[in-house]
């Protein structure tokens, strides 16, 4: 149902890693049976390390175009910014 709707909409759609955290990872404690904010979504695992290491996160925008270097690899990206 997700994923219609994500292609109706023209976006794009993949499984994620939003698991219950099982070991101690990066500082964060594991899932004990219902610890508070214990979840690998994507705020808790992927963000704080991303911010810290000078990226910048938007809201209420959309992607046009992603930039590359020379070898190919991401450097950043040309947003839209949308009402919310």
């Amino acid at each position: 149902m997700l994923a219609k709707a994500f292609d109706k909409l023209g976006w794009h759609w993949w499984a994620s890693d939003t698991a219950i955290s099982s070991v101690r990872h990066h500082g964060k404690d594991p899932d004990v049976g219902g610890y508070l904010r214990s979840f690998a979504s994507a705020d808790l695992t992927y963000w704080p390390s991303a911010i810290k290491g000078g990226a910048r996160l938007e809201t209420y925008a959309r992607v046009r175009e992603i930039t590359v270097d020379e070898a190919g690899n991401a450097t950043g990206a040309y947003i839209i910014k949308t009402a919310k």
